[in-house]
């Protein structure tokens, strides 16, 4: 599992095994998060299994030091 974690944008992704390859991903569901202000997604891979979250307005929802801590992302 990694995260990154872009200040700028306020976004952390949580990848859940090794880097997406291109052609991986099959579609992104939009998940209903309880916390004002923030947005969750799941992207789900051609397999039909779970490859990573991404987080809109992280610093809600994710412990401000491990967001410190996280690099940014890549690409």
């Amino acid at each position: 599992m990694k995260l990154t974690y872009d200040p700028e944008a306020n976004a952390a992704y949580v990848l859940l095994g090794d880097d997406i390859a291109p052609g991986s991903l099959h579609h992104t569901v939009e998940l209903e998060s309880l916390v004002e202000g923030t947005l969750l997604n799941a992207d789900i891979g051609v397999d039909g299994k779970l490859v990573g979250f991404e987080i809109i307005g992280a610093d809600r929802l994710i412990d401000a030091r491990l967001l410190r801590e996280a690099p940014l992302p890549q690409g």
